[in-house]
């Protein structure tokens, strides 16, 4: 069901708040002048030892909505792990799969009015890139952040470093490619992520694309997905 809380003071609705529930959230709200704010979810990842989610986008602005106006409202779930070769599932909302050590991306949260569609979205959060993790000191790499006019590229542990073969970040305009295809590592699309997939247990799973507008793509074995 949905969890909305209503904050209301002197009698005037002032604030609706959303909580995580992985489904989609109806709500009619008074007429009249509304901000937006909405926040993308992390990616999945093993341990910050290896490398880590990238964070979820912020978007905020202002609408005029008038009476019988429908909202829906999606709240983006983080990305999940595996420790094996099953799926690590990508967030709800467009974030892409992984598999072996790879975290799934972060889903978008985004407000859709009058549809329930993706073409009917009005704002939207990109969830951040899903790290990929390698069992040693080598080869971590952290998922790209979700937001802005383009996502974030997937890059190298530690101190933030884009790399040349991490998963490019989705735009407005187009989604993030894939570095890679040759062992199932897929682009993102208009509204969810790419795949990532892994090469052998010696390199461990590549990080699934966080969700968007359009979403993140995925890099090169060894390196993280984009948010």
């Amino acid at each position: 069901g949905i969890t909305v809380e209503r904050k209301v003071v002197y009698g005037i609705i002032v604030e609706y708040v959303f909580d995580y529930t992985g489904n989609v959230q109806e709500v009619t709200l008074p007429a009249g002048k509304w901000k937006l704010e909405v926040w993308g979810a992390e990616g999945g990842y093993y341990s910050s030892t290896y490398g880590e989610g990238g964070k979820g986008g912020y978007s905020s602005g202002e609408i005029s909505l008038t009476a019988g106006d429908i909202l829906y409202v999606y709240v983006g779930g983080a990305g999940s792990w595996s420790s094996s070769t099953s799926l690590s599932s990508g967030g709800f909302n467009g974030g892409g799969d992984s598999k072996y050590y790879g975290g799934g991306g972060g889903g978008a949260t985004d407000i859709r009015i009058g549809h329930d569609s993706l073409n009917a979205r009005v704002i939207v959060a990109g969830g951040g890139g899903g790290a990929q993790a390698r069992m040693s000191s080598s080869y971590k790499a952290n998922g790209g952040a979700g937001g802005g006019s383009t996502g974030q590229t997937g890059g190298y542990y530690g101190t933030y470093t884009a790399s040349s073969n991490g998963g490019p970040g989705g735009s407005q305009t187009s989604a993030g490619g894939v570095i890679n295809s040759s062992y199932g590592n897929t682009a993102g699309g208009f509204g969810f992520g790419g795949n990532g997939s892994y090469r052998s247990t010696t390199y461990y799973g590549v990080g699934g694309g966080g969700g968007g507008w359009y979403g993140g793509g995925t890099g090169y074995y060894r390196y993280s997905g984009g948010g």
